[in-house]
Order: C-alpha cells, then structure tokens, then sequence
C-alpha cells in the first residue's frame, strides 16, 4: 500500500476546499508520500513524493489486468458544492478524440467521462431531461418559458408527437430553441416571474405565442387543459385507446405540489447567477435531491449540474466538460445541443448491493469504474480482499489501522487519509474510533458488471 497526496499541496485549517482529486490526470495528479513519512503526524507527512504515474510506470506489476493500460482508467474525487455547478455534459468517446484532435486548448483529453456520484450529504442536482409528460406541463404552466422559445418548438411539443423518435426530435427543437435566445429575452421574461408569491400566470405576461394555445383566464380550465394533455401523453405512452383521467388527475397534483420546490430552486439560480439561461431550466430538467447514502450515474452526452452538497464521484480518466450555463467558464452551446441524446425520464439511480455485513457496492453500468464503501464499527475487523485490479481507498470518517495481507507495517487511518493499493493486494482494516465507525470508500475499475451481448 502507498498513501498518495495531491500534487504540491498543503492543507490549510482555516480554508474551505471545493474539490479534491485522487489520480493520475495531469490537471490534478496525486503523489505517493515518502514511505518515512506515511506515518508521521508532523508536517513532513505531506512532503511531495513522486507522482503516481511514475509509481506505475515503474512498476507496471502493480497494475494486475491493467497492466498492458498502463494507468487507471477512472478519476475520483470529492466535492463539496456551495453554489450551483455548471450546466454540462461530457461527449463520448468518439467525439472525445475529434474534440482532443480538433481543440485541445479547450478539451484536453480524447477520453469520454461517464461518471456516478454517492452522496455524503443532502445533495442537489439538475440529471437528464424530465420526462415528455411533464415538459408538455412546463411548456402549458408556465408563459415565461413559452416566451423564450419559438412558436415552432412549442407547437412542436403540445401536439404531443405519438413515438418516443418524434418526442425526442420535438425536444431537441426546443431546447435548441431555448438555448439560442438573446440574452435580453431572457432576462425580460425572467422579470415577469412572480419571484416571493409564487409564478403568476396571466395573460398579461403569457409571452409570444397567443391566446390560442394558452387561457388563463380561470383556473379551472387551466386544471381541465391540463389534465386533458397529461391524459393525452399517458395514453399514449401506455398505448391504450382512452384516456387515463384517475392517472392524469394524479399526475398533476403531483406537479402542482413540486412546484414549490421548483420555485424556490430558480429563485436560488436568480441569486446566484442573475440573469443567467440557465435560471429556468428546472422545468426542463430533472430536479433530484438525495439523502446521503444515495447514488446516481451520469452517462455520456446527458445534461447536468450539480447544485449543492457534498458527494463522492468516481468517474472516466477525463476531464471533458461541454458547459452551456450558470457558470462564468466559457459556453459551448453549439456543440452541446449537437452531442445530446435527448433521452427522456427520471434519473438513473443507482441501488448499492450488500455484499457483506459492512460493505457495499455500488456498481454502474460501464467498465471504467465502480466504488465500495466499507463502514466498520469500534473493535471490529474486515478484510478487503484482492482483486485483479488497482485501487484508491479514501477514509471519509472514524479512525483505525490498515495492513496488507504481505505483513506489512500497520498504517495509521484518519479521515482524510488516501492509499494506493496495488492489483491482489488484499488490505486488512481494523476500526478504534468510538464515536464514530471508520468509513472507507474503495474506487477501482468495475470488475462485476459486463456489457449486454451485441444481437
């Protein structure tokens, strides 16, 4: 085992950190500790060793399968957001290569960078495109949004198109739509949100497109067109000949209940980024929120942005980010409404697997990388088997002691402690804290999930 540290780097007690990187990308390698230091409670713990990849270079045994890779194919991190993150996506692999080729001042890498986040705390986010159902909602319930786009996108989605090719081929017209509107238009209808009561729907304010497809003139047909479109989707989704109105009913409270939240959130977006083209797009996207513990997966050419909390994230050795909004980093919003699928519904979670009394896995579905978390209580034991590949433990909490299965020295656990364990190498824990269990988290390349046969 080798503890391994950021690059050039010293922790500052009274600094807040949003990001820390555990890797061997070369916009934050990490570093192996000197080995008469990796025990040391003094400051010479944190004098730079070599860098991971030459650890590797150097030894290449130490790599198991991997070995003729020659590095690791994954990247994981912990961040800590207080403010909301960009709106993004990450190309895939092809468009990586042609990007890296093409532009390597601004994508500097030829890798695609599917990744899963675990939350460590109350965690916000903005993952994938909402369901069609409740677009066709967002576009009926709120004017402000129907006043940034064209007439052609919005009739384009409340004709409600029968196939899943033809709802995708709307929303791509519309988000395209969306997201080439003049900066003055947005910032006019984002005006004529009610920000403190709640969004005011008039026909005072309903935008551009005409008292044909829209009447607010009284809530109750607001509640019955409503229902009737929502109705419409469902039928069509189920592909059954009349329309469900329990479900549509059901639906629709629903939405109207997780307006509040929605509201709040583009209030929050307005205070951090006035202004911005981004403010409204929780009604396009999906709003999660986790309880820590909880997990999602991010694939390539889906649109995100992480809006606060504190999270693990194991992801593919890249560093590719296509950045659209809420963020003074360069757009590159051509490219971005070009890479995306366009796929529709709810978040893709991903559900951890006991797979022993004190471990979990949380594993997605690609090659590049899975994680484990090991949650070990006062006195207790657990061996961390080998496996054919390299890993990266981090010690989120507690205290405790690690040995490999070689004998070797004890090493000292605290939170915050990062090791480099070598491909079958099997790692021994053993928990001390009494106020709390040690928690380790085990990031290596996903070795228990296979892809699908080509048919």
């Amino acid at each position: 085992m080798s503890i391994i540290l950021p690059a050039a780097w010293q922790v500052q007690e009274d600094e807040n950190y949003a990001e820390l990187w555990m890797g061997t990308h070369p916009n934050g390698p990490s570093r192996v500790a000197p080995e008469d230091s990796e025990s040391s409670d003094d400051g010479d713990a944190q004098r730079p060793g070599m860098f991971l990849i030459e650890l590797l270079e150097t030894n290449p045994s130490v790599l198991g399968d991997l070995e003729e890779v020659g590095d690791l194919p994954f990247m994981f991190k912990i961040l800590s957001i207080a403010k909301a993150l960009s709106i993004q996506a990450h190309p895939d692999k092809q468009t990586a290569e042609k990007l890296y080729a093409s532009r390597p001042d601004l994508y500097r890498d030829d890798n695609h960078k599917p990744e899963m986040a675990v939350a460590l705390s109350e965690f916000e986010g903005l993952c994938g495109f909402r369901p069609f159902h409740e677009m066709v909602y967002s576009l009926h319930r709120y004017p402000e949004l129907r006043g940034v786009v064209s007439l052609a996108a919005v009739k384009a989605i409340l004709d409600v198109p029968e196939d899943i090719g033809r709802q995708q081929a709307a929303l791509h017209k519309l988000f395209v739509s969306y997201m080439k509107a003049k900066p003055a238009v947005i910032r006019t209808q984002l005006r004529l949100l009610d920000w403190h009561t709640g969004f005011a729907l008039t026909s005072q304010n309903f935008g551009t497109i005409g008292e044909g497809l829209w009447n607010a003139s009284a809530e109750a047909e607001d509640e019955v067109e409503l229902e009737e479109m929502l109705g419409k989707v469902i039928c069509l989704a189920a592909g059954d000949g009349e329309c469900p109105g329990l479900t549509a009913r059901t639906m629709l409270r629903r939405l109207r209940a997780e307006e509040r939240s929605i509201h709040k959130l583009m209030l929050r977006l307005n205070e951090e980024y006035p202004g911005d083209i981004g403010i409204m797009m929780p009604l396009l996207l999906n709003y999660l929120r986790l309880e820590p513990g909880q997990a999602f997966f991010m694939g390539a050419n889906e649109p995100h942005a992480y809006l606060r909390g504190d999270i693990m994230e194991v992801m593919a050795r890249s560093d590719n980010v296509v950045r659209v909004a809420l963020t003074p980093k360069y757009r590159d919003v051509p490219l971005l409404c070009d890479i995306l699928t366009y796929k529709m519904g709810a978040p893709p979670l991903v559900l951890p697997r006991r797979v022993s009394p004190y471990c979990l896995r949380f594993t997605p579905p690609v090659a590049d990388f899975e994680l484990e978390v090991v949650t070990l209580p006062h006195a207790q034991q657990f061996s961390f088997d080998s496996i054919k590949v390299p890993s990266i433990f981090l010690v989120l909490g507690g205290t405790g002691w690690a040995t490999d299965d070689d004998g070797g020295a004890e090493k000292e656990l605290w939170s915050g402690v990062s090791m480099f364990v070598p491909a079958r190498c099997a790692v021994n824990f053993r928990a001390t804290s009494t106020d709390a269990p040690l928690l380790v988290a085990v990031a290596h390349t996903n070795i228990h999930w296979r892809p699908p046969p080509i048919i």
